[in-house]
């Protein structure tokens, strides 16, 4: 398991936005609903999910790392 957790830290680390990070299909990047709203999630397998938070605020959304309306 560890290295399918290398893996998803170091898709994060080569995606220079979260745009870029949603089109690994391997890495299934999605935003959680519910009580989890506003976190995010990587899979690591079919059982397991790295959760993460965005720390910027708000989110870029585009390659100029601007929101999408800006």
């Amino acid at each position: 398991m560890a290295k399918k957790v290398q893996t998803r830290l170091d898709d994060i680390e080569a995606s220079p936005n979260l745009k870029v990070l949603m089109q690994i299909p391997a890495a299934n990047c999605h935003p959680l609903s519910g009580d989890m709203q506003g976190e995010w999630a990587l899979d690591i397998s079919g059982n397991h999910r790295m959760i993460f938070d965005i720390d910027h605020d708000p989110i870029p959304q585009k390659d100029t790392g601007g929101d999408r309306n800006h």
